[in-house]
Formats: structure tokens, C-alpha cells, sequence
């Protein structure tokens, strides 16, 4: 399945895996039992809104554009970095997994060998121009396309939080977002609490078989134009993810959301509107395909 609109290279496609329609009635199972203890026992940490119930990007944004709106009003600049982690669910390390299953969540042995059975001996092959590939074991990793995958992958991280000292986080799946707020005066002392959050962030992911990628890692300065207009070193200014430097940006797109640095939406509705203006171009051009009442779409 392609992750880009014009794929060139193999990372631009994500594996999706063909899974029996019982193994799926027999997952949605398990998920439904697994939620609610979940639930029940509030498992999962409050700041992740990645497929749970009542949380979506929605939530997440709407708690991290607040905090950064809630910054602006106290005249406070908000340093914001966006992480990912790369291919995150194909690198889920089966026995990190089942030890935390044990040990942080307490699962009963008989549930613990289930899962076992469920992550582990996998083999997968590929069809390319009509010509299969041979069977190749699959040695990490949750199922793509799975109704058990996104969850197990949200208990994962689930200890994440722990290591996180200096700065305000949400979780979204495998997208982390931490953020402070500060004062220009302080902007130096912050940026350094920022960049050792994001080390230990990286520590962390390393330790549990997972890689936080500094490409696809983005870091933003939010506040008023009188704030930022102030501060004479924003060339100068960038984050470290895992050794490498993560410059500045001035917009940033965000759990879908085009988000600048004075937080106007002014980018979003400009991308909005462009994709807007394709599609209605699109319908143009077939116009006389189209029933005479749609017509007026185009006058």
C-alpha cells in the first residue's frame, strides 16, 4: 500500500497483511475484552488518543493547539516538536511485548501464551507481476492491517510518558508530540530541557527496538508575530533527534492539520482550498459526463 501519492522506492510503500475473515471475527473478539479491561482499569495513559474509544486526532489536536493558544495569551512562545517513529509497527520486538504484557499490565499466563502465539512463527510472501515470492519468516512486528495491531502497539509505548521530564507530550499512535512553553529569556534553558527530553525519547526507542526518525521529525516555534519578531537568534535555533539536527520550520502539517507559527490557520485553509479547486477543476473537465442538473456547479 503506498504511504506518498507517487511512490518511487520501496519505503514509500507499507506492507498490508491479507488476513483471514475468521482470524479477523476472532481478533475483534479479543480486542473488545482487551478495550475494556483497558478501560476498566485505566491502562492506557491519558495523553494517548490513538484507537481508544472517545479519543481521535481530534482530542489530541485540540490539547495541543489549546496549550499552544493558552501560551499566546500569557505571552509565552511555545517550543513544539512533532517525533516519529520509523516503521513502528513492523519493529515491535515480540518478547519486549510479552514482557510487558507480564510485567506492566499484570495478563495472566494463559493470556500471555495466546499473545505469544498470536505475534510469534508468522511468515509472509509477496506478489509482484503476477510471480510469488518464497515464504520468509517474520521476526517482529504486529500485523498490518490487523484489529489487534494499532492497540498492541499503544500498550507498547504505553511507558513512554515515564521518560519524558521536561515537557508537555500527547501520543497519537507512533506520532509523539512534546512541547513547552516558555518566555524569550528563557528560550535557551527550554530549547536545552526540550532536546534532553527528545535523548531520552531516543534512548527509550532504542532500548525497546524502535528508531525515532529525525527526517520526518519536525520542530516549530508558536506564538505572536510581536514574540517571535523579537527574537533575533531563530536561524540559529534547532532540536537534536538522535544526533541530528531538526531545523526550525514555520509550518509544520500536524495529524493533518497544516499548523504555522502564529497558529492563524491561514496555511490550512490555503490547502484546503487548493485541493478543493483540483477537484472541482477535475469535475470541469468531465461536465458533459455529468447529469444536466449538476450543472450548475460550474456556471
Amino acid at each position: 500500500m503506498p504511504k506518498t501519492a507517487n511512490p518511487t522506492t520501496v519505503e514509500d510503500l507499507r506492507p498490508i497483511n491479507i488476513l483471514p475473515a475468521l482470524s479477523k471475527a476472532f481478533e475483534h473478539i479479543i480486542y473488545d475484552q482487551l478495550s475494556q479491561f483497558l478501560e476498566a482499569n485505566n491502562v492506557l495513559h491519558q495523553y494517548q488518543s490513538g484507537f481508544r474509544s472517545k479519543h481521535s486526532t481530534c482530542t489530541a489536536l485540540i490539547k495541543v493547539t489549546d496549550d499552544c493558544r493558552a501560551a499566546m495569551d500569557n505571552r509565552q512562545i511555545m517550543l513544539l516538536a512533532l517525533l516519529d517513529f520509523t516503521k513502528a509497527f513492523q519493529t515491535i520486538d515480540h518478547d519486549i511485548m510479552i514482557a510487558k504484557l507480564s510485567y506492566h499490565y499484570n495478563f495472566s499466563h494463559q493470556v500471555l501464551c495466546w499473545f505469544r502465539s498470536y505475534l510469534t512463527d508468522r511468515k509472509q510472501k509477496v506478489i509482484v507481476n503476477d510471480t510469488l515470492s518464497n515464504s520468509i519468516s517474520v521476526p517482529c512486528g504486529v500485523p498490518q492491517g490487523s484489529i489487534l495491531g494499532p492497540l498492541l502497539f499503544s500498550l507498547y509505548i504505553n511507558d513512554l510518558p515515564k521518560h519524558i521530564s521536561y515537557s508537555r507530550y500527547h501520543l497519537y499512535a507512533d506520532d509523539v508530540q512534546c512541547y513547552i512553553p516558555t518566555s524569550p529569556s528563557n528560550l535557551t534553558n527550554s530549547i536545552n530541557n526540550l532536546n534532553t527530553d527528545i535523548e531520552n525519547i531516543c534512548t527509550w526507542a532504542q532500548q525497546n527496538g524502535l528508531i525515532i526518525n529525525p527526517a520526518k521529525s519536525k520542530f516549530m516555534l508558536v506564538g505572536s508575530r510581536r514574540l517571535l519578531s523579537s527574537i533575533t537568534t531563530l536561524d540559529t535555533i534547532n532540536i537534536v533527534v538522535n544526533k541530528v539536527a531538526v531545523p526550525l520550520s514555520e509550518s509544520v502539517t500536524n495529524l493533518g492539520i497544516q499548523l504555522n507559527r502564529y497558529l492563524n490557520w491561514t496555511d490550512h485553509i490555503n490547502k484546503i482550498s487548493k485541493k478543493a479547486y483540483g477537484a472541482l477543476h477535475s469535475l470541469q473537465r468531465l461536465k458533459n459526463l455529468l447529469p444536466f442538473c449538476h450543472h450548475y456547479l460550474f456556471m
